[in-house]
């Protein structure tokens, strides 16, 4: 196992913020569309004598849109985590390891999270497609 092993691993991870504030209750059968906002900062990479760790947070706001216009709820949500690698492994390269592999597992366990969380809900559930984070972060260095 040792030799297929990611240079990057979570050490740990938990939902800081959570709220879900509806109009009023949506029947599960009610098509809905999604505005999403998502912002990935790394907080804080420290060295210890094991390797290197990154804390990170990933927050997702995403309106719940019916008809095109009608904005019935939103979802908020922020996950915090902490990665860890090597110590030869630069900052600026564990910054691009945190940020092109971090924010992809970040992401899916935010995506199952907010499924189960909306299906249990009983209300339409909330399933939005897969993110190119390499495509998101380029983007955003652009609009900087």
């Amino acid at each position: 196992m040792e030799n297929i092993k990611a240079n990057i691993q979570l050490m740990d991870n938990y939902i800081k913020e959570y709220s879900m504030k509806l109009k009023e209750r949506i029947p599960q059968n009610t098509q809905l569309k999604l505005g999403c906002s998502i912002t990935f900062e790394v907080t804080n990479i420290k060295e210890n004598d094991k390797g290197k760790v990154g804390q990170v947070n990933m927050e997702y706001n995403i309106n719940l849109i019916q008809n095109e216009k009608d904005d019935v709820g939103n979802i908020h949500l922020i996950m915090q985590a902490l990665f860890s690698t090597d110590k030869s492994i630069t900052n600026d390269k564990f910054e691009d390891m945190l940020k092109n592999n971090g924010a992809p597992v970040l992401a899916q366990i935010i995506r199952s999270y907010i499924i189960a969380n909306t299906s249990l809900s009983e209300m339409p559930t909330i399933k939005f497609p897969l993110i190119n984070f390499v495509e998101f972060f380029k983007n955003a260095k652009k609009e900087n």
